[in-house]
C-alpha cells in the first residue's frame, strides 16, 4: 500500500508531471496520513480503497508498481 506516502514524497520532486496512483486496503489511513492530494499534488493522484488482490487489472498495466509491505499480508 502507499504507507505515509514515502514513495510520492520522494520521487514526485523529481519526477515532474508523473501521474501516481495508489491502492489502500484500509480507508482511514487515506485521511490520517494525507494520501489523496490532488490539489497540491504532493501525494497520490488518485487511490483505489480496496483489497488489491481484487483490484482491477488495468491498474496494473503501469511502468512501474511499487508494492510497499504488501507481499508479506497477501495469504499464499
Amino acid at each position: 500500500g502507499p504507507g505515509e506516502g514515502t514513495y510520492a514524497k520522494l520521487f514526485r520532486p523529481v519526477h515532474k508531471g508523473v501521474w501516481w496512483t495508489a491502492v489502500e486496503v484500509h480507508k482511514p489511513y487515506v485521511a490520517k496520513y494525507t494520501l489523496r492530494s490532488t490539489k497540491t499534488r504532493t501525494r497520490y493522484d488518485e487511490i483505489h480503497v480496496e483489497d488489491v488482490r481484487n483490484s482491477a487489472e488495468h491498474l496494473f498495466h503501469r511502468d512501474l508498481v511499487i508494492l510497499g509491505d504488501v507481499l508479506e499480508h497477501v495469504e499464499r
